[in-house]
């Protein structure tokens, strides 16, 4: 009985191993994946695709695309929680152990600060790229996401009907209609 009142009143521990990914040239696009280890050894994986975008953008939407998810699974009472994220971007660690100051992606920065509130303690590592398995998963994934969005994207863009899209402060114009 001890034991497992012990137990509950324990921290739990949750391991988030993330991975974003960006074109640099062309269309810009990203992804971003996240493989969440709960304390019972169940994995979630988030994901999504950005466009335009940055490697370092992508890895921290993964981070606060976790946390979010954390906090919706456990309706906000995270206490109790222990996060510890794994990363392979030493810049990414190093803002999130306070080593280093934001200098962009402060819009994602605020969020971050704001999701982390309330949790038992948060830690990050940055780690060779693939170094532990559900990294290389959230690398996979993120892989494959970002491919696929590109091509996408080209396929849209190379369209006459792309072509012709012009944007104005209040108004679309597609070729020569309005809306």
């Amino acid at each position: 009985m001890v034991q497992s009142l012990q137990s509950i009143l324990e921290p739990q521990s949750i391991w988030i191993y993330t991975d974003g990914s960006g074109t640099s040239s062309g269309l810009r696009t990203g992804s971003y994946a996240a493989t969440i280890m709960m304390p019972d050894n169940q994995f979630h994986t988030v994901a999504g695709v950005c466009w335009p975008t940055t490697n370092n953008r992508m890895e921290l939407q993964a981070i606060n695309s976790a946390l979010l998810f954390v906090r919706d699974l456990f309706d906000g009472s995270v206490g109790r929680i222990s996060i510890s994220i794994v990363c392979d971007s030493e810049i990414t660690s190093n803002i999130i152990s306070r080593v280093n100051e934001a200098r962009s992606n402060l819009d994602l920065w605020a969020q971050f600060w704001q999701l982390v509130i309330g949790f038992e303690s948060i830690s990050s590592s940055a780690i060779p790229r693939n170094s532990e398995p559900a990294q290389r998963q959230s690398d996979a994934i993120c892989h494959v996401l970002r491919l696929s969005f590109e091509k996408a994207c080209k396929s849209i863009v190379e369209t006459d009907a792309f072509k012709t899209l012009s944007f104005e402060r209040n108004s679309i114009t597609l070729g020569n209609e309005s809306r």
